[in-house]
C-alpha cells in the first residue's frame, strides 16, 4: 500500500494513491525503519512517502528532518553505543526528535557552543551562534547556526497558523534560495517585533 498524509490538516490521517483514506487498524503495515539501527522501536508511522522521500534525498524533507534535529532544548545520553536515550522538557518535543531520528537525522549530543547529529549515517557538528528559546510570548524557538551555508536559522513554531516550521529567507546572493519554501513576505522584518 502506498500511503501518503492527508493535506487537511488533520493529523494521523493516511490516505492511499488514489486519496482514499486508510483506516489504521491492527493489519496497517507500519513504517519499516530497520535501515536505521538507531530507530526507536517504539515509533509507529504509516506514511510509507516520507521514508522514499528520505531514501531518494529530497532536499526539502531533508531540511523538515533537520530542523526536526537542531531545534529544540532536548538532551541525549548514549549508554551503550546504539542505546541512545532522550530527556526532554515536553512530550511533544521529544515526539519529534525521535520522528527526525527514526527517519535517519540523529540527535546525538550537544555543547554549549555545538549539536552533533548523524544525518543519514554522516556525523556533523553545527556550530550554534544562538538559541531563542520556546517562550509564551514569541510561541515558538530558534536555532541559529553555520555549517553547511553561510548561516542557516530554523525556527520551531507552536502557533497553529504559523505551522510548525519557518525560514528567514537568505539575501539574494545565497545560491540555496529554494530550501525555505513559503517564506513570509516581509523577510527578516517580519521577526522584528518578536526575533525569529
Amino acid at each position: 500500500m502506498a500511503a501518503r498524509s492527508a493535506g487537511s490538516g488533520q493529523t494521523g490521517e493516511v490516505r492511499d494513491e488514489l486519496g482514499r483514506k486508510v483506516e489504521i487498524t491492527e493489519k496497517t503495515s507500519p513504517v519499516d525503519f530497520s535501515f536505521n539501527p538507531l530507530a526507536d522501536r517504539k515509533f509507529q508511522f504509516y506514511d510509507h512517502s516520507l521514508i522514499e522521500a528520505i531514501k531518494l534525498e529530497e532536499p526539502h524533507v531533508q531540511e523538515f528532518f533537520r530542523l526536526l534535529s537542531l531545534c529544540h532544548t532536548v538532551m541525549s545520553e548514549e549508554k551503550n553505543a546504539g542505546d541512545l536515550s532522550y530527556q526532554v522538557q515536553s512530550p511533544d518535543e521529544g515526539a519529534l526528535v525521535t520522528a527526525a531520528r527514526n527517519f535517519g537525522f540523529i540527535f546525538k549530543s550537544r555543547t554549549p557552543e555545538t549539536i552533533t547529529v548523524q544525518e543519514m549515517g554522516k556525523i556533523v557538528t553545527y556550530q550554534l551562534l544562538a538559541i531563542l528559546d520556546f517562550n509564551n510570548v514569541r510561541k515558538r524557538m530558534s536555532v541559529i547556526g553555520n555549517e553547511l551555508f553561510p548561516m542557516m536559522c530554523f525556527t520551531h513554531a507552536a502557533h497553529p497558523l504559523r505551522g510548525l516550521s519557518q525560514c528567514i529567507p537568505a539575501p539574494a546572493w545565497w545560491p540555496h534560495q529554494g530550501l525555505c519554501p513559503n517564506p513570509p513576505q516581509n523577510g527578516i522584518r517580519a521577526y522584528a517585533p518578536t526575533g525569529p
